[in-house]
């Protein structure tokens, strides 16, 4: 196998998971029934309303608006792209003022629906910096400090969401608390791996429990002192939102579906995913997924933590690939890391391919591998030999890709 093996099981990847391919699939609508995921509702065109938010957010919801016609509605992404409904563009990783502002205005679209109208939210991942209102005694500046921490905490990403959520306005299901509607849906692409559908985006059309965790993460690793008192007090008053008793929630795509379309693109016959998802510390993660491809190509999907304490341009597929080139160092393998957003920490890269090669090439170029690894500054090691990949965005986000063989 070669990088252009691996490549190609990536693209096959995102491909399966593209956002407006996989929600056009669920919905079919005929003038007077709209059908999403095998639920109809008899609705006209100027009833429905379409609220988009995450990375996949202008895909999914440009594939609602082409099936239905619908004309009212806002987006919220990381990008700008051609959409049939405004796009606003908030921050990420961490919200800035464009989130405050994309918070609002989603408010305002859900604070302007009928009873008589029938709303479609399209969620996927990155949706919890995207669109951000703090909760009553929260501060726009205690979520920007609490997000900045956490994203450097080593969390997994369902307890960084639950923290999330007890600060927000919009998490949770608090975005729809109360909502009258004659039916609603939320179409969801997952990025979490077993954390379902209330997790993405940290859930804002899904009344959870998901800020009732919040206290106990905070309180068991020993975040009490370094986040601001107003998340934590937020934490211990934690209020359950109520969605409407209409709400059907469908998957439209997720991680375990790219992994299988990348599984099948490669053209050895020894291709399997591996059923435990990619999870914890992404030093150990990469070692278990290498030793389990001796003599077989597997695919694996989740996503690992990195506790970073530099400032280097890198990310954790990046970095788990400069691991990776260690481990196969002299071997004929191949190893490849994908962020399938298209963006890999703080960097233009989605992540990289590495081989047996790879450490021996960046040892020549007078980079200190051991050093970069060390130093989480996997990015400028890996660009040096020409091992990093860039896709650009790729309007979907379905976690993280490895395959090894």
């Amino acid at each position: 196998m070669d990088r252009s093996v691996v490549l190609g099981a990536f693209e096959a990847a995102i491909g399966a998971a593209d956002a407006e391919r996989s929600t056009r699939a669920l919905c079919t609508y005929d003038g007077t029934s709209l059908v999403i995921g095998g639920t109809a509702v008899a609705v006209a065109a100027a009833d429905i309303v379409v609220i988009g938010i995450g990375k996949a957010a202008p895909g999914m919801v440009s594939a609602v608006c082409a099936v239905t016609g619908a004309h009212r509605g806002v987006v919220v992404s990381d990008h700008d792209e051609p959409c049939p409904l405004p796009v606003i563009v908030g921050g990420h990783p961490v919200p800035d003022a464009r989130s405050y502002l994309a918070g609002a205005a989603v408010m305002r679209e859900v604070a302007s629906i009928l009873p008589s109208d029938v709303l479609v939210a399209c969620v996927s991942g990155g949706g919890s910096a995207l669109a951000e209102q703090p909760r009553p005694g929260v501060s726009e500046a205690d979520i920007a400090a609490m997000n900045a921490m956490l994203i450097h905490s080593g969390l997994p990403i369902d307890e960084m969401n639950a923290i999330r959520a007890c600060a927000s306005s919009l998490k949770a299901g608090h975005l729809v608390d109360g909502l009258a509607v004659r039916a609603a849906w939320t179409v969801v692409i997952e990025d979490v791996v077993g954390g379902g559908p209330s997790v993405v985006a940290s859930g804002p059309t899904i009344a959870s429990d998901l800020g009732a965790r919040a206290k106990a993460i905070i309180e068991d690793s020993g975040l009490s002192d370094l986040l601001p008192p107003a998340i934590v007090a937020s934490a211990n008053r934690w209020s359950h939102a109520t969605s409407p008793p209409s709400m059907v929630t469908v998957s439209a795509a997720g991680p375990e579906m790219a992994a299988e379309a990348a599984a099948a693109a490669i053209d050895d016959g020894r291709a399997i995913v591996v059923p435990e998802a990619l999870a914890g510390d992404v030093g150990p993660a990469v070692e278990a997924f290498v030793s389990r491809s001796p003599d077989r190509t597997v695919v694996g999907f989740g996503e690992t933590t990195v506790r970073v304490t530099s400032s280097q341009p890198g990310g954790r597929n990046q970095h788990a690939a400069l691991i990776a080139a260690r481990t196969l160092a002299g071997s004929n393998r191949v190893f490849g890391a994908l962020a399938s957003d298209g963006r890999d920490g703080t960097t233009d890269a989605a992540g990289a391919i590495v081989d047996g090669s790879t450490w021996e090439r960046i040892r020549r170029t007078g980079i200190d591998a051991e050093a970069a690894i060390a130093g989480f500054a996997a990015h400028h090691a890996l660009e040096a030999v020409g091992a990093t990949m860039i896709t650009g965005r790729t309007g979907t986000n379905v976690a993280d890709l490895w395959v090894c063989g």
